[in-house]
């Protein structure tokens, strides 16, 4: 079939699951640039890593940012005249009428159809282009409605299409983690050593986003296995807060929920596949300054509900070694408290609060001074505030 070259040639869009289809996905688009029909989306380039959470090609620019591929992806889209949804093995939720834009399949496009294509493309948007119908596999899967219902509306109205820029853009959900620990006398955070963009090699808390059909727990006990090699069934993830700053990540609008966990005896971790390094890092000033994305403020947040679990439980008891000593136990109170707690008061605190602890019959002491009492946990799990902390970190406490 013969084509005017001075006349406009129609420009597809080709979508679907690039990670499962690939060799469909390139098929389909040397078969349009074969008939003379311009394929805008995906370039025909290979995929860099198939793996990733975000497919990139070698045609897009190392330090492009995944909103930044979306953003251009879809902006190539509404410039296109056609959408074909690359869906091996089921057609059966495609659109079939030649009336709507659509789909047709690589071994069945027929130079008639062909002929409609391009006869298509330079006439006018009509009413009857609107009854849109795609099949998406490919995640997320929330661009499916949105690119319908936007397409779908500027055709019937009869509105130039615009960029990506216009569209309504939905949140994406992820989970972050702060995990504490006592190591070498000194509270210590679970950190690690970002492997990709944005902040690479940056310290940022182990998370990462919701997948198909995970719950947030879910996600922030995989997350956690994955980046750092702890596993989540030993720990109590306790959610602490939800944060929705619309700049809080560059990417794109991001929302996360923080998780917290304390515990003693952790062991060291080991970095995941896109994670530089991981480690305990001791929680200090400096230590804020350097994290990446809003993780400073999480880790805040999350320390103040630390120190509340200590005033409201007895978990500070679980960071002791039985049988221990009541000096023991306050060191625990001081180091994640951040205070400095009077010996005498601190006793006597300790043993005014029936079932927290229990004398075990034996005396010792791990240092120079005399022996003392020897204890373990009481029975006693829920202490009602009646160990609270002063409001100034650092203060000596007297009573």
């Amino acid at each position: 079939m013969n084509f005017d070259p001075e006349q406009r040639l129609p420009k597809a869009a080709i979508i679907g699951s690039f990670r499962k289809h690939y060799k469909e996905v390139v098929d389909a688009a040397l078969k349009f640039e074969s008939s003379s029909i311009s394929v805008l989306s995906p370039p025909v380039s290979r995929i860099v890593d198939p793996k990733a959470n975000f497919v990139r090609f070698e045609t897009d620019a190392l330090d492009s940012t995944d909103h930044q591929i979306q953003t251009e992806t879809f902006a190539r889209i509404f410039k296109s005249d056609f959408v074909y949804v690359v869906t091996p093995g089921d057609t059966s939720a495609a659109p079939r009428a030649l009336n709507s834009v659509g789909f047709w399949s690589v071994e069945s496009l027929s130079s008639t159809q062909r002929s409609q294509m391009i006869s298509r493309s330079r006439s006018p948007r009509s009413q009857s282009a609107a009854s849109m119908s795609l099949s998406f596999e490919c995640e997320p899967s929330r661009f499916a409605a949105v690119f319908a219902v936007e397409r779908s509306s500027r055709m019937s109205v009869g509105i130039p299409e615009q960029p990506h820029s216009a569209m309504i853009e939905y949140p994406r959900l992820t989970a972050d983690l702060v995990v504490l620990t006592i190591r070498d006398d000194r509270l210590k955070v679970l950190l690690v050593v970002r492997g990709r963009q944005p902040f690479k090699g940056r310290l940022a808390l182990p998370g990462g986003f919701l997948e198909h059909g995970e719950s947030l727990e879910e996600t922030a006990a995989r997350e956690l296995f994955e980046e750092t090699g702890l596993d989540a069934d030993r720990l109590h993830l306790k959610p602490t807060g939800i944060y929705s700053d619309p700049e809080r990540d560059p990417r794109s609008r991001v929302i996360t929920v923080s998780y917290l966990a304390i515990a003693p005896n952790l062991e060291m971790p080991s970095p995941g596949d896109e994670i530089l390094s991981t480690d305990w890092y001791e929680v200090d000033d400096d230590l804020y300054m350097n994290l990446a994305f809003d993780h400073a403020r999480i880790l805040e947040d999350a320390l103040e509900q630390a120190r509340a679990l200590l005033e409201q439980t007895s978990i500070g008891t679980t960071f002791c070694k039985e049988p221990f000593t009541i000096s023991e136990l306050r060191r625990v109170y001081e180091i994640i408290m951040d205070i400095q707690w009077n010996q005498g008061n601190f006793q006597n605190k300790v043993l005014g609060i029936e079932g927290f602890l229990e004398y075990s019959g034996e005396k010792g002491s791990k240092g120079p001074g005399r022996p003392g009492k020897l204890y373990r946990a009481g029975p006693v799990r829920k202490l009602n505030g009646l160990m609270k902390r002063p409001k100034t970190a650092g203060t000596l406490v007297e009573g």
